[in-house]
């Protein structure tokens, strides 16, 4: 079985690296497409002898396998997959879901075109401050560029930071860890253990 998983992200670790914090942050969601998909693909290709949870590892593959094709979120795939082989959903106040929702949101910022630069206009014609979309001011501080008081600049200048590129890469890595780290005991587990080892 071939996987592009491992290509896509170590595109986003170069970016991180060069500091390009726009394509860590884009190709660090794909990478977090492709691994749902691929898990689904492989827990429905896996010989099933020998594992203690089987009807999990099939029921995984066959729920991931409609909410594609009924072309369910990012977010859903995650939650059911956390669910299904772990017993659990993931929690939304806390990390690594939370940090994953933000860095979803901002990819899809970034290729799902919105204004989100608004700029006040006082009642004498004067422009204030560019305001800071929420999907922006959700994301850790210690990722955003530091901008004096009374700079103007657009979110994207914001966010173009290198620890903006890194906590993608890392946010994307801890996501998918967890969710291997709930698979049932077995050969599934194993397999993906070591597919997605991103040390």
């Amino acid at each position: 079985m071939y996987l592009n998983s491992r290509i896509i992200f170590n595109i986003a670790r170069k970016a991180s690296s060069d500091s390009n914090a726009v394509v860590a942050t884009v190709f660090s969601v794909v990478f977090l497409e492709a691994v749902i998909n691929e898990l689904a693909e492989i827990a429905s290709d896996i010989d099933l002898r020998g594992e203690k949870e089987t009807q999990k590892i099939r029921a995984f593959a066959e729920i991931m396998k409609h909410t594609e094709e009924s072309r369910g979120s990012l977010e859903l795939k995650y939650q059911l997959a956390g669910w299904i082989l772990g017993g659990h959903v993931f929690h939304k106040g806390a990390n690594p879901y939370q940090d994953f929702s933000h860095l979803v949101a901002v990819r899809n910022a970034l290729v799902h075109m919105k204004l989100l630069d608004k700029i006040p206009v006082s009642s004498d014609g004067k422009l204030g401050l560019v305001e800071i979309p929420g999907v922006i001011q959700r994301l850790p501080k210690k990722v955003l560029q530091d901008l004096p008081p009374g700079v103007n600049t657009t979110w994207l200048d914001r966010i173009g930071t290198a620890a903006m590129a890194q906590w993608a890469c890392d946010t994307a890595s801890a996501m998918v860890q967890t969710t291997v780290r709930a698979a049932p005991e077995g050969n599934f587990k194993n397999l993906i253990e070591g597919i997605y080892d991103l040390s």
